[in-house]
């Protein structure tokens, strides 16, 4: 019996999910936690709101790199559109708990016309998120490659081809997962917290314009 593909995430991590997303908490939340002190990154040679563009920013030499990565693999050649390879990004950053991509990553698949509610489905529960059955074996391995990837087999990659993908789609999907493995790690390590509804929006009607670059000055 295949086991519940749902995302378990701590009550923190549920709040500022709702953050993003608008669901639940206004914008009003979040200015209070600004001003409890409980938002700022771990280190200080980022600003008191500092995001990861302002990271990227500091080292341009060491993450050009990636965000070249991440413009290839996002808004590269794919069967799969962009704005269901953002979804997929919100939902492995879901998967490893980071808000900031999370909410910043449901909002440019917003922005790439896909649904903010289906986004928010398939956050909390993949079981029951209504999709098209041709997106849930990549789910299913996105997933898997981000939590037990030793435990793929065959039958995974067979079940993405059965439903019509390409091989090249395999590769694409295991490529999200690992762009979104090392860009929460990048957030969460340094301590850059969520961002608020307003903002996110923002970010996404950018970077579903112009793609990604390192800005200037941060997002």
């Amino acid at each position: 019996m295949a086991a519940r593909m749902s995302c378990q995430v701590s009550p923190l991590f549920v709040t500022e999910k709702r953050l993003q997303f608008g669901a639940l908490l206004s914008a009003t939340v979040f200015n209070s936690l600004l001003q409890q002190g409980n938002i700022m990154p771990f280190v200080r040679f980022l600003s008191e709101s500092g995001d990861l563009g302002e990271l990227m920013a500091r080292e341009p030499e060491r993450y050009q790199p990636f965000v070249d990565f991440a413009q290839q693999v996002l808004t590269g050649r794919s069967e799969l559109s962009k704005g269901d390879r953002e979804m997929l990004g919100a939902c492995v950053s879901a998967l490893n708990q980071c808000a900031y991509c999370t909410g910043t990553h449901a909002a440019i698949a917003k922005a790439h016309g896909i649904d903010a509610s289906l986004v928010n489905a398939l956050v909390d529960d993949f079981d029951n998120a209504s999709i098209d059955q041709k997106m849930r074996p990549l789910l299913h391995y996105a997933r898997k490659v981000t939590e037990e990837p030793f435990r793929l087999t065959q039958a995974d990659a067979d079940a993405i081809l059965a439903v019509g993908w390409s091989e090249q789609t395999v590769s694409d999907v295991v490529a999200i997962a690992a762009l979104f493995a090392m860009a929460n790690r990048l957030v969460d390590g340094h301590g850059i917290q969520a961002l608020p509804p307003a903002m996110n929006d923002l970010v996404g009607e950018r970077v579903a314009g112009q793609g990604y670059a390192i800005p200037k000055d941060g997002l």
